[in-house]
């Protein structure tokens, strides 16, 4: 897996947006990365402007951005408590060992 991740691409500090006061963001090619810590837990938000993030690009993200020791999932709730605001954004949020 390893191998999958990026080490030479750029993570550019970039503002955050208005409403969003807990996150540090972060630019990365073309994709943006939202890093919080929520509730004691990580959070992490990936999105590009006009297509999914591409898993190396997930994997990137969450491996340069997060504690390696933190285990991270995607996960896929229950329809009726299912938000999509944003069609090319993927949450990753920390989950116990």
């Amino acid at each position: 897996m390893s191998d999958r991740i990026d080490h030479e691409v750029q993570f550019l500090r970039v503002p955050a947006p208005a409403n969003v006061k807990h996150a540090q963001w972060w630019a990365m090619r073309e994709c943006r990365v939202a890093v919080a810590v929520e509730f004691g837990k990580w959070h992490m938000s990936i999105s590009c402007p006009d297509r999914d993030p591409t898993w190396d690009e997930i994997a990137t993200a969450r491996y340069r951005l997060i504690p390696d020791k933190v285990t991270m999932a995607m996960l896929l709730p229950p329809m009726k408590q299912y938000v999509n605001l944003h069609h090319h954004v993927f949450h990753l949020h920390e989950i116990d060992d």
